[in-house]
């Protein structure tokens, strides 16, 4: 198993953005529009691989003022609590760190709350919808 950053357009980046869909959107009964994807152009994109099979994904994007927001977390089903989210967080912590960042800010939904509190983010804030669905602020101090 290794995380790596996605080269945008690539085919890694193609089976990133198919897991994003089978996991984040698809259980919604929404897809990525084509100017959703092309976004991913000006992020970063993690992929979380065994073999050649993309097992969890992530988007991380400059917040400004050295925040960064990890975004569009998604992990295989069939690969849950193998510690692949834990790898694919501490690697974007490594990489906000890199670029001098000092703070990660998130949006988790209410399954993924003890996960990230684990991590040692802090809900910050009251619930709101996104995607249509309630979700609450996670934040984490890097530099401490």
């Amino acid at each position: 198993m290794k995380v790596e950053v996605v080269e945008f357009g690539s085919e890694l980046h193609a089976r990133a953005v198919q897991l994003r869909r089978e996991v984040l959107r698809y259980p919604l009964g929404m897809d990525y529009t084509p100017e959703q994807v092309a976004e991913d152009a000006h992020k970063i994109v993690l992929a979380a691989t065994d073999g050649d099979v993309v097992i969890g994904t992530m988007q991380i994007t400059d917040e400004g003022d050295g925040w960064q927001r990890f975004r569009a977390v998604a992990v295989s089903p069939q690969r849950h609590r193998q510690g692949i989210g834990r790898l694919l967080s501490a690697y974007g912590e490594d990489l906000v760190r890199a670029k001098g960042g000092h703070s990660v800010m998130l949006h988790a939904r209410y399954m993924a709350l003890r996960f990230y509190g684990s991590l040692g983010y802090a809900e910050v804030g009251p619930w709101f919808y996104e995607v249509g669905m309630p979700h609450k602020r996670m934040e984490k101090r890097l530099d401490r």
